[in-house]
């Protein structure tokens, strides 16, 4: 017996028990009309538990049902759960949440942290490229990226060994949330990695390549105003459309 079953059992039983046995029914019957009133105050309290027995056993496989089913919006990039990992070629071989220091350049503010994005292969010793945003004392918004020996400070004391780092300004969007998308550089043989900009509250991303397949942008960045995501590609060819959403899966803007 199934808990809908049990609490439509344990309802009736209860009107059923409101009623004494008769072994006269044309009498029982009588008694029955003269005490209508009086069980007419009582049905409706009973139907109305046996309607929620009902209603708490059916509502919530019906509302999953409709959950699952509904319209994707159009243009959006689906929505999938399970995540493939970075391929070995873009991997960082460190603890991506380790945070590295950063030394301010004049007037910049950094707006996101630091993140390793990819390792390079040098002949003496692997190199990593890291990737952050800053404000400048004009107001301007700018993507950079930078390599360094893994866990070293950037701007520090051994970034001349590695080359400045290389900085592209953003675009406040006026409409959406795109502030830009570039390629990172020193990107394996095999694909590409690409970083994009969106604002609050963006909470994930999603990418579809040239073939049709789709991507998770399995790292990012978060500041005050907008999260750096970072899509790593399986071929050179850039991504055909992205898709992102907030926290609760919600579809915030679609891009080409």
């Amino acid at each position: 017996m199934d808990e809908l079953e049990r609490k439509l059992r344990s309802a009736l039983t209860e009107m059923a028990e409101g009623v004494p046995p008769s072994h006269n029914a044309w009498t029982e019957q009588e008694r029955r009309l003269a005490l209508k009133s009086r069980r007419n105050r009582v049905r409706p309290a009973l139907m109305a538990a046996v309607a929620a027995a009902v209603v708490a056993l059916v509502a919530v496989p019906v509302v999953i049902f409709n959950v699952r089913n509904a319209p994707v919006d159009a243009g959006a990039v689906p929505l999938v759960t399970d995540t493939p990992d970075a391929s070995p070629r873009s991997r960082p071989s460190s603890d991506q949440g380790k945070k590295v220091g950063y030394r301010s350049l004049g007037d910049e503010q950094l707006s996101t942290d630091p993140m390793v994005i990819g390792m390079l292969s040098p002949a003496k010793e692997p190199v990593a490229v890291y990737a952050y945003t800053v404000r400048t004392a004009k107001g301007l918004d700018q993507l950079c990226f930078a390599q360094n020996r893994e866990g070293q400070e950037i701007n520090g004391s051994e970034q001349a060994k590695y080359g400045q780092p290389q900085c592209s300004p953003l675009t406040r969007p006026k409409t959406g949330f795109s502030w830009g998308v570039r390629q990172a550089p020193g990107s394996g043989n095999a694909g590409a990695t690409y970083l994009y900009v969106m604002s609050q509250p963006a909470a994930t991303l999603m990418l579809r390549d040239a073939n049709e397949r789709l991507i998770v942008a399995q790292q990012k960045s978060t500041g005050a105003e907008f999260t750096v995501f970072v899509g790593y590609m399986d071929s050179k060819q850039p991504p055909k459309a992205w898709t992102v959403r907030d926290i609760d899966t919600r579809v915030l803007q679609n891009g080409p």
